[in-house]
């Protein structure tokens, strides 16, 4: 889990190798984080974002706080 804001939270999920439920992991992910939202009463929000192999290998992190921009959702058509 990583602080992005005061009140913004996120997890970053890496993959070096694609498992088969790894979608439904996503989307069970991505459930969690709206859910644990809605249950905050001081705005705090919670997200993800994943970042796989090819990706990671595609936008190089300098640091720790860089992971994000090397991500993707799953459901999007293009990674990166």
């Amino acid at each position: 889990m990583m602080a992005w804001g005061e009140r913004w939270f996120g997890w970053i999920e890496t993959k070096g190798r694609e498992e088969l439920d790894l979608p439904q992991k996503m989307e069970r992910l991505k459930q969690w984080c709206a859910d644990a939202s809605a249950a905050e009463e001081d705005g705090t929000t919670y997200d993800f974002v994943f970042v796989d192999q090819s990706s990671f290998e595609k936008h190089v992190p300098t640091t720790f706080a860089a992971l994000p921009e090397a991500s993707w959702n799953i459901g999007e058509d293009e990674h990166g």
